[in-house]
């Protein structure tokens, strides 16, 4: 019998990182974004072209853990792709979003 460590858990929770996800994408009309925080984080959530510029700026604002949703309108875009930024006290998470009219 293999002996458990005593802090597994703290080691679990320590190891819990934001995630970001975004759907449909590609997208044309609206974004969903998803995010998941561990812990309570200040976060800026952008909207980055290729170029490096902020095309949106999305949500700025201390949170409190947990799942949250945050739908973006991208019809106002011209198509192409762009990256989506999730900054946090201790990080950055990124995800590429394509935009495509219909």
């Amino acid at each position: 019998e293999v002996p458990m460590p005593e802090n597994r858990t703290a080691q679990i929770e320590a190891s819990a990182n934001p995630s970001l996800r975004i759907h449909p994408n590609p997208a044309s009309a609206i974004a969903q974004i998803n995010f998941d925080l561990p812990v309570a984080t200040t976060i800026h959530l952008q909207l980055f072209d290729l170029n490096g510029r902020v095309v949106k700026s999305i949500k700025r604002e201390q949170m409190t853990a947990g799942k949250y949703q945050q739908s973006i309108r991208v019809d106002d875009l011209p198509e192409g792709m762009y990256y989506l930024n999730l900054r946090y006290d201790s990080g950055i998470l990124s995800e590429k979003l394509l935009i495509v009219k219909e």
